[in-house]
């Protein structure tokens, strides 16, 4: 994966037809075999025949039956049901089951979800003198060099995720969880993001592919079987720009390599945080980030996501926006987050070196580990759509 920093998207036209996995045109009479498709190209009358598939391929005849489960197809196990999608055309949708957020650590080396947000070659330690830089096990091309390990030697740090350490600086108001509220939220269908994959070719490795992240509706209000691999869902009106589903509000361009999909332009993402409008309570709160980064391992024959990893950037001041403590608390707060927090310091911070800037304003990186399983995404929701499910 590239840094995300000046990438710019390049999207190749193919027009060669590979027999295994490869990336490919219909021709007429061929047999197109596609990691996220298998196609069987009719005559001039009949359309071709495709179907859902894996990219563990078995080829068969009549002495080669299939796996138990999979159908012989034009000389290959089919695993997956027929579909209407063509080469180019194939969508994949996902509802987000888990949203995750690292623990604070205590201890080297710190191991965290999210990206190299701002560029700089450094982490966690450019604003915190001297603490551990922070690694990504996700991504390791976000540590420095790329593709190294945590520990190894030589081996340096350059996430940018501080939520581990302003959500123990709220837990320690003793308002309840934050990660059990998100969790529960996710449950109760309060809060839902979809993933959206268009334009896949191959669900192993594709140049070019769109990524869409959308907020979700549950539109029946019943949480049974929302994440079951065929949930139904609608799409929550403020994912898209005046109403019209052509124009999602965080879309970009991406790649499919080695099954795991990395958004190599970055772009507008929503990011969660919380917020305690009352001394004895907690509510999760979404928030508009910046500069986001999304990557995530197709599995399953593209039935489910893991690995997946989701950063971007956000001002202090949203996140802390909507807190109701007492006045001490409230001025100890900014100051641990201003003064603590990685990515948020500076020009002048002796801590900031002078190979880069530093986010502006109080902007911090944040980042989650996250799931998902396949899901249908329908329309745009009605605006009286359950908001929450039972």
């Amino acid at each position: 994966m590239t840094s995300g920093c000046h990438v710019e998207s390049t999207r190749p036209h193919w027009d060669v037809v590979e027999s295994k996995g490869g990336v490919g045109a219909l021709l007429l009479g061929a047999t197109v075999a596609l990691g996220g498709l298998h196609c069987v190209a009719g005559n001039r009358e009949a359309a071709p025949a495709c179907w859902l598939v894996s990219h563990d391929w078995h080829r068969c005849d009549a002495a080669r039956t299939c796996p138990t489960g999979s159908a012989c197809r034009a000389g290959w196990c089919v695993t997956g049901a027929e579909t209407t999608a063509r080469p180019g055309q194939l969508r994949l949708d996902f509802v987000v089951t888990e949203l995750r957020v690292d623990s604070e650590s205590e201890s080297a080396p710190v191991i965290r979800a999210g990206f190299d947000l701002d560029c700089r070659g450094v982490g966690a330690s450019e604003a915190r003198c001297g603490e551990p830089a922070t690694f990504s096990a996700l991504d390791r091309d976000q540590n420095s060099p790329a593709g190294c390990s945590a520990g190894a030697g030589g081996c340096s740090g350059r996430v940018d995720n501080a939520l581990p350490e302003l959500f123990a600086l709220a837990d320690s108001w003793d308002r309840g969880s934050i990660r059990a509220k998100i969790a529960q939220s996710i449950e109760r269908a309060e809060l839902l993001f979809g993933l959206r994959v268009d334009r896949v070719d191959n669900i192993t490795d594709d140049p070019d592919v769109d990524v869409t992240i959308l907020a979700l509706v549950d539109p029946d209000g019943v949480c049974a079987g929302n994440f079951g691999g065929d949930g139904r869902f609608e799409v929550d009106v403020r994912s898209v720009v005046d109403g019209d589903p052509t124009q999602p509000r965080w879309r970009t361009h991406g790649a499919i390599v080695g099954g795991r999909v990395r958004t190599d332009v970055p772009f507008a993402i929503p990011l969660v945080g919380a917020a305690s409008p009352a001394t004895d309570v907690v509510v999760v709160r979404t928030y508009a980030g910046e500069h986001g980064r999304i990557a995530f391992n197709i599995v399953d024959g593209g039935r489910g996501v893991t690995n997946g990893n989701w950063g971007g950037v956000v001002r202090v001041w949203q996140l802390a926006e909507g807190w109701t403590i007492g006045w001490e608390a409230t001025v100890s707060a900014w100051v641990r987050l201003f003064v603590n927090l990685p990515g948020d310091g500076a020009p002048s911070d002796p801590c900031v070196t002078q190979a880069g800037s530093a986010w502006r304003n109080g902007r911090i990186g944040v980042g989650y580990a996250f799931t998902a399983v396949r899901a249908s995404i329908g329309s745009i929701a009605d605006p009286g759509a359950a908001r929450a499910c039972h």
